[in-house]
């Protein structure tokens, strides 16, 4: 009842729209981001998708771990290097790297979830 699918690419202007819908409804609004992870398209959706999380919840970037596993033979950041450019620019002092969920050792989200502490 409280999670809803939206199917398409999370830039597609049609899939922000019904985004945008939805997260009005919502008072609190949780994105998970587990769509491309290429680095310029997880960094386009965390500029997109800042506009729906709100204050005090979380943009989660799965799959972060790719960045320590490919990055070195592919030249390509990945997510991690996605959400190190995203805090460094849109996010830099409106987000911060909870690390409360990383209570094991390893993680497939390591530095993912970004808590939004202001507007």
């Amino acid at each position: 009842r409280n999670v809803r699918f939206v199917q398409g690419r999370a830039s597609e202007p049609k899939v922000l729209a019904e985004m945008g819908r939805l997260a009005a409804r919502f008072r609190k609004v949780m994105v998970m981001h587990d769509g491309s992870h290429a680095h310029g398209d997880v960094l386009a959706d965390l500029q997109a998708y800042d506009k729906f999380t709100t204050v005090g919840s979380y943009m989660v970037v799965q799959d972060t771990k790719m960045t320590r596993m490919y990055s070195g033979i592919y030249g390509n950041p990945y997510p991690l290097g996605a959400v190190e450019a995203f805090l460094k620019g849109q996010g830099d002092g409106r987000y911060v790297v909870d690390k409360q969920y990383e209570y094991v050792l390893y993680s497939q989200h390591h530095n993912g979830w970004l808590r939004k502490i202001r507007q």
